[in-house]
Formats: C-alpha cells, structure tokens, sequence
C-alpha cells in the first residue's frame, strides 16, 4: 500500500460508513429491534477500511518525522583560534 491507496482506502470506508445514515431507506429493517444487517455490516467495514488507511497514514508521517528529526544537525561553531600577533608592529 502507498500513500494514495490508504488515501483512497479512508475515503472508500467513509462512503462506506456513511451510507446507511445517507440513504436509510435501501437498507430494510432485518431485526427484530428495526436494525439492519447489510447497514450494521457497512458501516464495521467502513470503519474498519478508514482505520487501516488512518494508521498507515499515521505511520508514514511518524517514519518521516523521525527520519528528519534523526538526520537533523545542529549548526557548528568555528572554533580556530583567533589570529594572534603584535598589531602595534605593522608598517604602513
């Protein structure tokens, strides 16, 4: 998986998730409490695919993060001595 299928993997598990509150009426009532099967099987599965592409988002962005922070580098100070010598000696 690459970044822009866990992209399209979130989006297919939200439109997924979302369908039953969208369109009610295609997903008839099955149980004996007015529930649906297809709508409660949507909507783990939506949520289960966004999951899965949320973490290998997150993933990606910790591995990258870690990797800059791993190769970051302070600047150095110039630590040469300074130029020393008698200045009161110079000719002009």
């Amino acid at each position: 998986m690459n970044t822009s299928n866990a992209f399209g993997f979130s989006l297919f598990g939200l439109m997924m998730a979302l369908l039953p509150f969208v369109a009610p009426g295609a997903f008839l009532p099955t149980g004996f409490d007015g529930t649906s099967t297809r709508a409660l099987w949507l909507e783990v599965v939506g949520l289960s695919q966004v999951a899965i592409g949320a973490v290998w988002l997150g993933q990606v962005t910790v591995t990258k993060f870690a990797d800059r922070l791993a190769t970051f580098a302070l600047p150095t100070l110039d630590r040469s001595p300074l130029a020393t010598g008698d200045f009161r000696k110079q000719t002009v």
